[in-house]
């Protein structure tokens, strides 16, 4: 699910932002964006995230400031020299007559670095602190944001889930009706072939045999118990779960029956109709799919 938080924790002179930002993805994708004092807690970083969130690629932002802290420069003595004593060589084998430029030196790498003095650095303890304090803030305010989106979310899912239940049913109860439509239709096909009329045992069996081929109650069984589950989940999911993963199945499950309901309904009558219901379904489950990939 999507979200976005960020959170700040001081003391001591020392202040520790932390920024979350959250969006769709099928498993947990984590990105660091660290300084790098904060390096040694990459690790640690990443397992109370996995601790606290299941599904979604999430952007994790690091910030530290310090209040008071000086700034020391030093140069490096004896890589200036040798950068000097380069150039002085390659001045002479190639007769230039420029000279080095102090600022262009000063410019090379490793030639100045710059460190925060002993006095202005938070230890190592009260940094270790103030991160997860942070961190723990941030994934609070995302996850009441997630909270709200995830319940608006949920009366979605459960309006197309109910609409799909009603799809069912209507089926169902087409479905009632055809045994002895197919009946009637078949003594009359036959009469036309036969020029007489069949007995009726011939045409029981005969309708016996294309009403097996073409019985979906099963599957209309099975696709309302999957839709049940479904509704199930959203209203009560299971504590520490996936629902996401669990709804993905569900639906997997849902898709598969309203494929063979199509592939056993007839191209006529109510055939029709029943085809015609069955491919709604099949719509309302790819938009739940959809819908479900925003959910953990």
């Amino acid at each position: 699910m999507t979200g976005y938080a960020t959170a700040t924790a001081s003391a001591e002179g020392a202040t520790v932002t932390v920024t979350l930002k959250s969006v769709n993805h099928r498993f947990l994708d984590l990105h660091m964006r660290l300084p790098q004092e904060a390096d040694p807690f990459e690790a640690k970083l990443r397992q109370a995230l996995r601790a606290r969130l299941a599904r979604g690629h999430v952007d994790v932002t690091v910030s530290i400031e310090r209040t008071g802290a000086t700034i020391q420069v030093s140069f490096d003595l004896p890589l200036v020299r040798a950068y000097v004593e380069a150039f002085s060589k390659l001045q002479n084998e190639l007769h230039l007559s420029a000279e080095p430029n102090i600022n262009e030196l000063l410019k090379l790498p490793g030639a100045v670095s710059m460190t925060k003095s002993a006095a202005g650095e938070a230890g190592v303890e009260l940094l270790d602190k103030l991160l997860f304090q942070a961190l723990d803030n941030a994934i609070d305010a995302m996850d009441e944001m997630r909270g709200r989106e995830g319940a608006a979310l949920c009366e979605e899912l459960l309006g197309r889930a109910k609409a799909l239940e009603m799809l069912a049913t209507r089926i169902a109860d087409l479905r009632e009706g055809a045994d002895r439509r197919i009946f009637e239709r078949l003594m009359k096909r036959i009469t036309e072939l036969t020029g007489q009329s069949a007995t009726a045992e011939r045409i029981a069996q005969e309708a016996a045999l294309l009403c097996e081929r073409g019985d979906v109650s099963e599957e209309i069984a099975r696709l309302k118990a999957h839709v049940g589950q479904f509704r199930e989940t959203l209203v009560s999911p299971p504590w520490g779960g996936e629902t996401g993963k669990r709804f993905d199945f569900l639906l997997q499950e849902m898709n598969r029956e309203a494929n063979t309901i199509l592939s056993k309904t007839s191209g006529d009558g109510s055939g029709l109709e029943i085809t015609d219901l069955a491919i709604q379904a099949k719509a309302e489950i790819e938009k739940l799919r959809e819908q479900v990939q925003n959910l953990q």
